[in-house]
């Protein structure tokens, strides 16, 4: 039987490396496309996906190469997550997020109607497209809760989710969004806060001198586990049910009981002195 053959954008990045892995180990023929210039490869090194993958030069913003690829392979299953991810840097570089991210979307989209209208396709959105006007201990947010962006980030994949949908009324592609809220791993930036804290108390424990510098202990998301998060991605693009779907937890963590758990398991006991932002 011949295997079914899939393309993930992004693979160098956290989502694009763990869903290869996991695709590859359940029999997939894997394509993992990402820009030519990208040197980030310690994910598909530890996850010794080097010669085990297949991997193709990718430019979100390059229809022609992006035409190209899908009319090459004719893949069976498509999963997009490749495109600008920070919403700090979204706040000081807005143009370059909202091209990437719509123009790469859309550039896909079209090249899968042109040249492989057959294709299951999953493009990865964000919770940044929910309003952040309610303020909750526990977030209670679904498909149909408001969408009202603050950040350019969340601009974007609100654009790309309008697209989508667009793209499945008109064009009847076989679309699936997930919207994702925080979720994390051992291959998780080190920007991230919380492989900023899980790292810098692990440098402490090896002796490092210098403090870790966090914002507020009191800020709180819903933090969950990337790897749950894309082997239920891979369980969606079994279905025939083409829709948006939250990823989330549905539990609130905050800053300060991340820091607890960390400091904990590294040995240490934890004091906090004041409240808030003091």
């Amino acid at each position: 039987m011949n295997k079914k053959k899939v393309l993930i954008t992004g693979v160098t990045g956290q989502d694009g490396a763990i869903l290869a892995d996991y695709l590859f180990k359940n029999n997939f023929e894997v394509y993992g496309a990402s820009r030519r210039t990208s040197h980030n490869l310690w994910r598909i090194n530890e996850l010794e996906l080097l010669n085990k993958i297949n991997y193709l030069s990718y430019d979100a913003t390059d229809s022609a190469t992006i035409d190209f690829i899908i009319n090459s392979h004719r893949f069976d299953y498509i999963y997009h997550f490749a495109g600008t991810s920070f919403t700090v840097d979204s706040l000081e570089f807005p143009q370059n997020t909202l091209i990437t991210n719509i123009n790469g979307t859309v550039s896909l989209l079209e090249a899968v109607r042109k040249f492989s209208p057959e294709s299951k396709i999953f493009i990865a959105s964000s919770s940044e497209v929910f309003s952040r006007n309610k303020i909750t201990s526990v977030l209670k947010l679904n498909e149909e809760s408001l969408r009202e962006p603050v950040n350019p980030y969340g601009v974007s994949h609100l654009a790309v989710d309008a697209i989508v949908n667009i793209y499945r009324k008109t064009h009847s592609l076989n679309v699936t969004i997930g919207i994702f809220f925080n979720h994390e791993s051992a291959y998780r930036g080190l920007q991230f806060v919380t492989r900023k804290i899980s790292s810098g108390i692990a440098e402490i424990k090896s002796g490092r001198k210098e403090p870790i510098k966090l914002g507020n202990f009191s800020a709180s998301r819903d933090w969950s586990c990337a790897h749950e998060f894309m082997f239920g991605v891979s369980l969606l693009m079994n279905k025939s049910n083409f829709d948006d779907y939250v990823f989330a937890s549905g539990k609130s963590t905050s800053v300060r009981d991340l820091l607890t758990v960390s400091a904990s398991i590294a040995g240490f006991d934890p004091k906090f002195e004041g409240s808030g932002l003091d």
